[in-house]
């Protein structure tokens, strides 16, 4: 049995990214465990997600399930030069068998 919320055990890209040339407009996650999520409901959503860039938070603006446990967070296009992390919030949603 897991204790304690979910983890995230995979990033794409990985944390953190050096932003040099290219722009940044997403990231997917794949978490160790199903998390709460319904598309348009659910519990697990952008207030779930901290974005840290070059010039500070950058809010996130949407979460699509790709399946299984793996989920892309999307935010606005990010050109700025710099690391760029992806932090998710200390107690996420799990899915609880009913």
């Amino acid at each position: 049995m897991l204790s304690g919320g979910p983890r995230i055990i995979a990033a794409t890209p990985t944390t953190p990214v050096n932003l040099r040339a290219a722009t940044l407009e997403s990231m997917t996650v794949t978490f160790d465990r199903p998390i709460d999520y319904v598309f348009g409901g659910g519990t697990f959503t952008v207030d779930d997600v901290a974005i840290a860039g070059p010039q500070g938070v950058i809010a996130p603006t949407g979460i699509i399930s790709l399946g299984g446990n793996q989920y892309q967070v999307t935010f606005a296009t990010q050109t700025e030069r710099g690391s760029y992390s992806f932090p998710s919030a200390p107690t996420l949603p799990i899915c609880q068998a009913t």
